[in-house]
Parts: C-alpha cells; sequence; structure tokens
C-alpha cells in the first residue's frame, strides 16, 4: 500500500495548528484557497483575505494562533520556502510540484491531508490519533479523489 496521506474526521471543527502539529510552519510558504473560516468573537465575521492567498509560515501561523476560528472549507497548501507556490489541482500535479503537503477541509469536520514525506505522513496520522479524531485512515492508490479542491 503505497500512502498519499490521511482523512480522518474532527470533533466539530477544525484547529489547523492542532491537525498540522507535527509541521514545522515556519518552513513553508502557504497557498490558501476557497477559505471559508469564521472568527468566533462577538461579531463572527469571516476571514477577510482575498482569495488566492499567498503567506508565509510564521505569519499564517500567527494569525490561526491569535484568533479563535472556524474552519467550514479550506484548500491550504504548503510549498518548502523559495519554491514556486501555485494552485495545485490534481494528485498527479502534487507529484510533480513543489508542493510538500495538501490539507483540505469539508463541511467544517473533515479534512484529507496528502504529503509527500512519508515519514511526516505517519507523524500526522499519530497526531490524529492522539488527538481522538473519528476514522482515521491512510489515503493509499485507491484513493478516489481526482482534484484536490473542496468546491
Amino acid at each position: 500500500m503505497k500512502k498519499r496521506g490521511i482523512r480522518f474526521k474532527t470533533h466539530n471543527k477544525v484547529n489547523i495548528l492542532e491537525v498540522l502539529k507535527p509541521v514545522n510552519m515556519d518552513e513553508y510558504v502557504w497557498h490558501l484557497e476557497n477559505i471559508d473560516f469564521i472568527e468566533m468573537d462577538d461579531n463572527k465575521k469571516y476571514w477577510d483575505i482575498e482569495q488566492p492567498f499567498i503567506e508565509n509560515g510564521s505569519s499564517f501561523k500567527a494569525r490561526l494562533d491569535n484568533s479563535e476560528y472556524y474552519a467550514i472549507f479550506g484548500e491550504i497548501i504548503g510549498f518548502l520556502l523559495k519554491t514556486e507556490v501555485y494552485k495545485v489541482l490534481s494528485y498527479e500535479e502534487f507529484l510533480s510540484s513543489d508542493a510538500e503537503l495538501v490539507l483540505l477541509i469539508a463541511d467544517v469536520n473533515y479534512v484529507d491531508i496528502y504529503c509527500k514525506d512519508l515519514e511526516l505522513v505517519e507523524l500526522l496520522y499519530e497526531n490524529a490519533k492522539r488527538n481522538l479524531y473519528k476514522e482515521v485512515e491512510f489515503i493509499d492508490e485507491n484513493d478516489p479523489r481526482y482534484k484536490l479542491e473542496v468546491w
């Protein structure tokens, strides 16, 4: 079985920092698209960022760390520093791209993570199990997903 990533369901909302805990976010530049996040303050405002949006790891991490948010949908692609950052549409494109990780969030609690680094896939899997996420499984070559999109 060739592992492509992991898939699971969260408890009620996605905490990206918790999901990506094994990832050193500062080593990446993040391509954000189809982001539908609501801040959990009294105003319940949507994240006001133009999309697609590119953000370095420390800024993205600070944005996530400095607000309570509710992730409804999101396509988040991690590229190592000093590589070209762009939208990756399919798993085949992902393999031939400079992207290292794709995080897909759908309908509040469905999460797919595709990752080229097999050691990191294992760490992400163990992290998901430790966080008691539901239906944690590896994504393998029998994955029916063609596009790496949530819309």
